[in-house]
């Protein structure tokens, strides 16, 4: 099957099929952090044949405006719009269920 897209089953974040990507756009993405704690604003590095590219951590955030103003300044462009899509807030996973942020 040839797919446009990764399949994305990886758990390390360097990776280029890491599980918990969020949004794509050129050499810059957002993914979750392993433990589920945080955003990771992250940048690739210059893709090497039939591997992709390893992708470094800029930025850390629990704040989506703190990954508007990080994808700004780092990429240059305006952060893309479905990055608004993301709460204001990253909730840990038990706040979620508890419906609270503590």
């Amino acid at each position: 099957m040839n797919s446009q897209y990764p399949i994305l089953t990886d758990h390390r974040e360097s990776s280029d099929t890491y599980r918990g990507e969020l949004i794509r756009d050129g050499r810059f993405r957002v993914v979750v952090c392993r433990e589920r704690m945080q955003w990771v604003f992250q940048r690739q590095r210059a893709i090497k044949a039939g591997v992709g590219g390893t992708w470094d951590a800029l930025g850390f955030s629990r704040r989506r405006e703190t990954l508007e103003r990080l994808w700004r300044e780092k990429s240059g462009q305006d952060a893309p719009a479905h990055l608004a899509l993301l709460p204001e807030r990253f909730l840990k996973p038990a706040a979620a269920i508890r419906g609270t942020d503590n």
